[in-house]
């Protein structure tokens, strides 16, 4: 899915619901990492972690995706999880897989693909 970040990159994982416990669980058994903050965090903190320029991975709802990255990522690299919304100035980072209340190990994670659109590349 992603490759390890390099030393002046960083990873800002959004979300509280299940893919960004998902996505978060995956990260941390592939020693990937990250940072992670929900909406019902303060602003301030985003505000605090933005300032790295990380790449962010939005795991919100699809009705919050437009508005959420006018607000506060708008110009970042920024990824959504999204298999049906679709915008110019996000990459759609969509998994192939429903994902339950409980974590999987690394292997079912490995094996699980990824439909993305807004991109010709994952290279900078």
């Amino acid at each position: 899915m992603m490759t390890k970040a390099s030393s002046r990159d960083s990873l800002l994982l959004i979300g509280s619901g299940r893919l960004a416990a998902h996505l978060h669980h995956y990260f941390t058994l592939l020693g990937l990492p990250h940072k992670t903050w929900n909406r019902h965090q303060p602003s301030p903190v985003l505000t605090e972690l933005l300032l790295t320029k990380p790449t962010i991975f939005l795991a919100i709802s699809d009705g919050a995706l437009e508005s959420f990255y006018q607000e506060y990522l708008a110009g970042l690299n920024v990824l959504h999880g999204s298999g049906s919304f679709q915008s110019q100035q996000m990459i759609s980072c969509h998994p192939l897989m429903t994902f339950g209340h409980e974590l999987y190990d690394l292997e079912t994670y490995k094996k699980i693909c990824f439909a993305m659109t807004g991109t010709e590349t994952l290279q900078n």
